[in-house]
């Protein structure tokens, strides 16, 4: 897997990306079984995401469909490293008492 910086270098964006200041949506959250994203694949106007597992890395999933995975929120880690950045700012606190995916 490249990482970041290599493939924003071989796409020839690094210029671009180093002066953005860009939150991915979900970026507070973590997959809670998902350890990398190996490849995304794409057939009949449908992407697939093909992943290696946190407690077997040998093993594959195949998603499809990403909003119906289970997540967690990553906590005060993500907050302190926006704010050392300096890419945000703390403007309310919400502590949520349960979450219920249906």
């Amino acid at each position: 897997n490249e990482n970041f910086l290599e493939r924003a270098e071989r796409l020839e964006v690094l210029e671009a990306l180093t002066n953005a200041y860009i939150l991915p949506h979900g970026g507070g959250y973590s997959l809670s079984d998902i350890e990398d994203v190996l490849d995304i694949l794409e057939y009949k106007d449908q992407r697939y995401f093909v992943t290696s597992l946190k407690t077997n890395i040998s093993r594959l999933k195949i998603i499809r469909n990403v909003g119906d995975l289970q997540f967690e929120y990553r906590g005060r880690d993500i907050v302190l490293k926006t704010l050392q950045l300096d890419l945000g700012d703390i403007i309310a606190r919400l502590n949520p008492l349960f979450s219920l995916k249906l």
